[in-house]
């Protein structure tokens, strides 16, 4: 018999191919595939995952990215349009329900009036408003403001065409020619048709910049014409003519001032008011 230690652990007819893998699996250093360092193939493979997560920028949600640049006034000037109207429609409705005064013709010819030199006194005060807050979006309010401006104008002569002379056109003109605040009044009129006429897009290019910008200072000849007409039909309460002359002059004196002093009379918008 022999021992125990004369005994081979493994047989010679096993043949070295299974020692060597058996070694090798259970004795030998761990594979490099396992445990070893990563490949060049895979160590650029991350290495170029790593950097394009480093060098991408941070997301910027769709509502930031898709912002426009300049503000939209769309709402606003809707709501301007509507609230615009509000006056015709209630002296539609008073008409209509006979609550317009003893002296519904002159009630009727005074409103109309006294809202076109509302409106146009408004269409002028853009221009100072959007140039002292540096909000250059407030210039699209001021065709708006100003074709309301010569819609209430053309009410406004209606009313004295229609319900005052009932459509005598020779009495009209011996109006115009006998009684002088018929006559300013008149002018002032007509002076805002071109200015309406003219108050597209296409206008602006077809005239030019600044032969547009001539044709359109007549706004400011008419509001003043329109304070003076008011003036001198009125006799005996003025403050509501003044008033509107008081602002028609604040908006001259400021176009003076920002002419020779810009920088005390507008501001730098900045990007995000554009």
């Amino acid at each position: 018999m022999t021992s125990n230690e004369d005994r081979p652990i493994i047989s010679e007819s096993q043949p070295s191919s299974v020692v060597g893998r058996a070694s090798s699996s259970v004795i030998g250093p761990p594979s490099s595939s396992v445990t070893g360092p990563p490949s060049s193939s895979v160590t650029g493979r991350r290495s170029s995952v790593s950097s394009s997560v480093i060098d991408r920028p941070p997301s910027v949600p769709s509502s930031v990215a898709r912002r426009p640049s300049s503000v939209d006034t769309r709402f606003a000037q809707f709501t301007i349009f509507v609230s615009s109207a509000v006056p015709i429609t209630l002296l539609g409705w008073d008409w209509y329900h006979h609550r317009l005064g003893a002296n519904p013709t002159e009630f009727a010819t005074r409103t109309t009036g006294a809202l076109t030199l509302l409106f146009l006194i408004l269409s002028l005060a853009v221009t100072p408003l959007r140039k002292a807050l540096g909000l250059p979006w407030m210039i699209k309010f001021r065709r708006l403001l100003g074709l309301y401006g010569f819609f209430y104008g053309c009410v406004h002569l209606l009313t004295y065409v229609w319900f005052d002379k009932f459509f005598g056109f020779g009495l009209i003109g011996e109006d115009i020619v006998k009684r002088p605040f018929i006559t300013v009044g008149m002018a002032s009129f007509v002076m805002l048709v071109p200015l309406a006429l003219t108050s597209t897009q296409k206008s602006i290019k077809r005239l030019g910049g600044k032969r547009w910008n001539r044709l359109h200072r007549l706004v400011y000849l008419s509001a003043a014409g329109g304070v003076i007409h008011y003036y001198m039909l009125v006799k005996a309460d003025t403050r509501e003519p003044i008033l509107f002359g008081v602002a028609v002059a604040m908006v001259l004196v400021y176009r003076v001032l920002n002419k020779f002093f810009p920088k005390w009379t507008q501001r730098t918008p900045s990007r995000a008011q554009r």
